[in-house]
C-alpha cells in the first residue's frame, strides 16, 4: 500500500491505527490478498465501519488501473537483483509448475473486470486480542462487519435496451451511452454526438471551426493545448474531432488503461471549451488555404457544384470551408454561443472491453449536462 492512499490517510493519519500493510499471493488458479492493521482494541469498530465504507465502494476505473499498476510493479521490482529474482521464479514454478504464470499474471490484468464484490466471496477475518479484552464484544463486532460486507454494495442505476449482439443502449439519468463490448484486445473506442443545430442566419463554416477547436482547450481541464498532446503521443492515443451536415462531435481510441483520462478530456472539450482567439486565427489561415486547393482541384469542384444543384438551400449544399469573405465574423463568442445551442443535447457512444459499470464510473465523475 502506498502511503499515499485513502486508507493509510484514514488509518494511519487520522490516529486510528499504528500500521497497516497488505499483500498478494498468487497460485496456479486462484489468488489471495493478506491485509492487516494494528490498532488499539478501543477502535475497532470505527476501523471496521471505515473498511466496510470502502470495501462496498465500486472502484472507479482510475482507481483500479492504480491498484493493478502497484500489484504489476512491485512484481517487477522483485527481479531488480538476482537473488530475489531466483527465489521469486523457483517460488513461482513451485507454486504454479510453470514459469509463464508471472506473464500470464500480469496479461490478465487487461481483462479484470465487472463485480468487484465477488473479490470478497471466500474471506476469512482473525482478530488478535491483548490480555483482558471484551472477545465476545469484539467477536459480535466481526461477525456483523462480515453479514454487511456481503450485501449488496451500492450500484448504478440504469436501464438496459439491447439493440444488436453485445451492443445496448444504456441510460442513466436521461443520458444516453450506446454500449458495445468488445473483449479481443485491450482497447476502446469513444465518441461525443450531437446534432448541428443550423438556423438559416447560421454562417456553414462556424460547424467547422467550432468542431475543430473542441480538441485544443478547455476552462476546465489542466492540460493546455501542448500538454494535452503531448500525453496523447506518450500514450499512442487519438483523438479527433469530426463535422457532417447533420451532426459534430468528437472521437477517440486508444488502450483500455488510458480510457478514463482520454473520455474525461475529451468531456471536458465538448462540455466546456475555450475557443481562445489565438486558435480561431491560425485555423482561419489554415482554412483559407485548404480552401484554395479545393477550388482548383475540378474534380472536387463539380462534385460540390452536383451538390448545389440537387440540394439547394439545404446544409449538404455549402460548401465545406463556408464562405471564406465571413471568416472576419468567426469569433470566440460566436462559437461559444453556436455549440451552446448544440451540446444541451449529445449521445455518447463507447467500444471497449470495460464493463457497463467501469465505464459508467468515469462518467459519473462529471458534471455532465443531461440529455433531455
Amino acid at each position: 500500500l502506498q502511503h499515499t492512499g485513502l486508507l493509510y490517510k484514514k488509518l494511519i493519519q487520522t490516529g486510528l491505527a499504528h500500521s497497516l500493510d497488505g499483500s498478494s499471493f498468487y497460485l496456479k488458479n486462484s489468488s489471495l490478498y493478506f491485509f492487516s492493521i494494528d490498532f488499539p482494541t478501543k477502535n475497532l469498530k470505527k476501523i471496521l465501519d471505515l473498511l466496510l465504507e470502502e470495501l462496498q465502494k465500486n472502484p472507479s476505473l482510475e482507481e483500479k488501473n492504480s491498484i493493478l499498476n502497484q500489484l504489476k510493479s512491485d512484481k517487477i521490482f522483485d527481479g531488480e537483483n538476482l537473488e530475489s529474482f531466483a527465489f521469486r521464479m523457483g517460488n513461482l514454478y513451485a507454486l504454479t509448475n510453470s514459469f509463464s504464470a508471472e506473464q500470464e499474471y500480469f496479461n490478465s490484468f487487461d481483462f479484470i473486470q465487472g463485480d468487484y464484490k465477488n473479490f470478497f466471496d471466500s474471506f476469512i477475518i482473525s482478530l488478535q486480542n491483548p490480555l483482558k479484552s471484551s472477545t465476545p464484544r469484539q467477536k459480535t463486532l466481526l461477525e456483523s462487519f462480515r453479514e454487511d460486507l456481503l450485501k449488496e454494495s451500492k450500484k448504478f442505476s440504469y436501464s438496459i435496451k439491447k439493440i444488436a449482439d453485445n451492443c445496448s443502449v444504456i441510460t442513466v439519468n436521461n443520458l444516453q451511452l450506446v454500449y458495445h463490448y468488445y473483449d479481443q484486445t485491450p482497447t476502446f473506442s469513444f465518441q461525443i454526438y450531437c446534432k448541428n443545430e443550423r438556423q438559416k442566419s447560421t454562417l456553414p463554416a462556424l460547424d467547422l471551426f467550432t468542431s475543430e477547436l473542441l480538441t485544443y482547450e478547455s476552462f476546465v481541464s489542466d492540460y493546455s493545448y501542448e500538454n494535452l498532446w503531448k500525453e496523447i503521443q506518450k500514450k499512442s492515443l487519438s483523438f479527433t474531432s469530426f463535422t457532417g451536415k447533420v451532426s459534430a462531435g468528437i472521437k477517440t481510441h486508444g488502450f483500455t488503461k488510458d480510457f478514463s483520462f482520454m473520455a474525461t478530456e475529451a468531456l471536458w472539450r465538448f462540455l466546456a471549451p475555450s475557443f481562445k482567439q489565438e486558435y480561431i486565427d491560425k485555423n482561419k489561415i489554415l482554412f483559407k488555404a485548404q480552401a484554395e486547393s479545393f477550388n482548383a482541384d475540378p474534380v472536387k469542384k463539380l462534385f460540390h457544384l452536383s451538390q448545389q444543384h440537387f440540394f439547394k438551400n439545404t446544409p449538404l449544399a455549402d460548401p465545406p470551408f463556408g464562405n471564406t469573405s465571413e471568416y472576419s465574423k468567426i469569433t470566440s463568442k460566436a462559437l461559444s454561443k453556436y455549440h451552446s445551442s448544440r451540446n444541451s443535447s449529445f449521445v455518447l457512444g463507447f467500444s471497449g472491453n470495460l464493463s457497463v459499470e467501469e465505464v459508467l464510473s468515469v462518467l459519473d465523475s462529471m458534471p455532465l449536462k443531461r440529455k433531455n
